[in-house]
Order: structure tokens, then C-alpha cells, then sequence
């Protein structure tokens, strides 16, 4: 019996210290920094044995930039008895500049330099809107980089003037010693005064080509451009005639360009048979099955032709002539619809829509 006493006792003993020894809950904590715990900010917790304060915000205002030390310590809940704090921990807090953290520039090159001056191969390009993510799929500016394979060094600049670590990108240099625009298309078969009619500029597309990326237009004295974008532009058509033409730039600098003579912008109705230009040819007839004549006027030198489709496409038409001396264009081979026809008589141009009908 003794000895069963004696067991009992010792189990229960360790029952109770076993209990003695399971670790009191964390109720709150308290941080300061530097030197300055007498503003020591309590934040109380949901009780629990661990809290993580990987996440925790701490409130940092007041703060200068730059390198700081924080300093944490613990209260705990014991199940009896006075609560306790912990001990002091310390960790190093860097603060920078405050958010949003915004994506306003990127600068780039080629060189082994790690950070080339200016006027060599360091090229910046800036961002009119600054933006949280950047997707950037457009051109960049290489000109005057040897062509070939390369790495290319990049970095991007936030809202507060700093710059991000050097990220490498792989990339091939092709020479585009060429560029062209071959014509300008309407939206609308006929300008007409008062109508609103998008013209495009048809740029040559070819791997020995480059594109431009911008343009400037010009338009007789009282037309109104409207918006625009890329290589078209959109415009409301006043009385005035003369030439359209535009200029399309690269970021190397190299033009080109390419214009087109408006000499009527009158509309004419109710003329199913033929297409009457004042001061110019007249095509019929128009609609057609696709056998068009078109009479110059006397003593005129022979005329230069050119057929696009609304998309810009440049037509080889058959040309020939009449028994009493007329131009003769055979469009028979192309799909019914409507055509731009360019006729350029010395330095004018004028252009004529015509429709192929079956």
C-alpha cells in the first residue's frame, strides 16, 4: 500500500508540473524605435502561444528616411500568476519613400559600362503616364547600335527618382535601311464638304523596312483634323482644294512621305453614267462591269494611273485604248466593289472612286 501511495503521488506530481510547464499565450507586444521607447506603441493580439509579425504594419511616421533600429517584446497570459514581458529583440528597419511606388522611366544599353554618361550608348525613354505594371511591347530606339546579337541592360525609375537593380535582356539587331509610305487611302469612296473621312498612310511592311513612328499631316487651309493614331488621322472636309500629304519620322530620323491631289470636293448626284472632275477627266462609265473609259481634256500629255483597293493594295490593271483614242482601263479580273483611282496628269493629281459591279 505504501508503495501504491508512493507511485501515485509521483504521477500526479508529474501530471502537474507537466501542466506547469505548457507556455503562456501572447496577448500583445509592444515596438519603439531607436532610442525613443518613450513612445512605445501597445498593439494587443488574438491570445495564442507564437505570433508572426511578418506582416504586422508598423506605423513609421514620423520617421526620417533612411536606416533605423526597432525594438519588440512580448506580454504573455499565464494561466495564473502576473503576466510577464519578454525580453527586448531588436532588429535594423530601413525607411524609403512612401507608395504608390510608380514605373516613370526606363534607360537601357549595350556597353559593358555599368552606367554609361550620357551621349554614348544610354538611351532613356519616358512614360507619359506612370504605371504600377509595366507591359511594354512597342520599338525601342537603337539607332546607331552595331547590329548583331546583344545584351541589353535595363532599368526602370519610380515616382521618387530611384532606379531599379540591372535587369539583361538578349535581343538582335537587324539594319532597316529603308523605309516608305506608298500612297494615302480614304475611308470614303468620295470626299465631300462637311464629311468626316479617316485617310491612312500606307507604309511599306518588310524585313529590310523600317517603320515610322510618328507622322505629320497637312491638309488644305479649312479642313479639321480630329484625333488620330499611328499612321491614320481623322478629319472633317471644308471647301478648300489642294494637296494632302504626310510625313512619317523614325527614331533615327529617316522620312519619308507621300501626298495626294484633292480637286473636287462637290459631290456630284444622280450621274450613274460617268464621273465628272471639274478641271480634270471624266470616268464612265462608273458604275461599270469593269471596262472603264476615261477622256482627258484636249492637249492634255497622257495621264499616269494608279488603282488601290480601300485597303491601299496597288491594282496592275490592264490599260489600253479606244477607236477614238480614249483610255481604256480593264478592271475584269478584280472582285466587284469600290476602287480608288489616282490619275496624275504632270503634277496634279486627281483622285476618282469607281465601283465594279457583276
Amino acid at each position: 500500500m505504501e508503495r501504491n501511495l508512493i507511485i501515485l503521488l509521483f504521477v500526479l506530481s508529474s501530471v502537474l508540473s507537466a501542466q506547469a510547464q505548457q507556455p503562456p499565450d501572447i496577448v500583445s507586444f509592444e515596438y519603439w524605435f531607436d532610442q525613443n521607447h518613450e513612445a512605445r506603441a501597445y498593439v494587443p493580439v488574438t491570445p495564442a502561444p507564437m505570433i508572426d509579425l511578418v506582416d504586422q504594419q508598423l506605423n513609421t511616421a514620423g520617421l526620417s528616411q533612411g536606416q533605423h533600429l526597432v525594438h519588440f517584446r512580448w506580454k504573455d497570459q499565464p494561466s495564473a500568476g502576473q503576466a510577464c514581458w519578454s525580453s527586448v529583440v531588436t532588429r535594423a528597419l530601413h525607411v524609403g519613400q512612401p507608395g504608390p511606388w510608380e514605373i516613370t522611366a526606363i534607360r537601357y544599353w549595350w556597353s559593358s559600362f555599368a552606367n554609361p554618361a550620357p551621349g554614348t550608348d544610354m538611351r532613356y525613354l519616358n512614360f507619359e503616364t506612370p504605371q504600377t505594371v509595366l507591359t511594354y511591347d512597342e520599338l525601342l530606339e537603337l539607332c546607331g547600335y552595331p547590329s548583331g546579337p546583344h545584351v541589353l541592360k535595363l532599368q526602370l525609375r519610380d515616382n521618387h527618382g530611384q532606379w531599379s537593380s540591372v535587369v539583361t535582356q538578349l535581343v538582335n539587331i537587324t539594319d532597316t535601311p529603308n523605309m516608305a509610305i506608298t500612297s494615302i487611302t480614304a475611308s470614303e469612296p468620295q470626299l465631300c464638304i462637311g464629311d468626316t473621312v479617316t485617310f491612312t498612310a500606307q507604309a511599306v511592311i518588310a524585313p529590310d523596312h523600317a517603320l515610322p513612328t510618328s507622322y505629320t499631316w497637312s491638309f488644305p487651309s479649312d479642313w479639321e483634323p480630329q484625333a488620330s493614331d499611328s499612321g491614320s488621322i481623322e478629319v472633317i472636309l471644308g471647301s478648300s482644294l489642294g494637296e494632302i500629304s504626310v510625313t512619317g519620322t523614325n527614331y533615327c530620323e529617316q522620312t519619308t512621305s507621300a501626298s495626294l491631289m484633292v480637286t473636287n470636293v462637290n459631290c456630284t448626284v444622280g450621274l450613274p453614267e460617268s464621273t465628272a472632275r471639274p478641271d480634270g477627266p471624266l470616268v464612265f462609265p462608273n458604275p461599270s462591269n469593269g471596262i472603264f473609259q476615261i477622256s482627258m481634256s484636249e492637249g492634255q500629255d497622257p495621264p499616269e494611273l494608279i488603282v488601290l483597293d480601300l485597303l491601299g493594295r496597288r491594282l496592275i490593271p490592264q490599260i489600253g485604248s479606244s477607236a477614238d483614242g480614249q483610255l481604256v482601263l480593264d478592271l475584269r479580273n478584280e472582285a466587284p466593289g469600290t476602287y480608288m483611282l489616282q490619275i496624275r496628269v504632270q503634277h496634279a493629281w486627281t483622285v476618282v472612286p469607281i465601283t465594279l459591279v457583276r
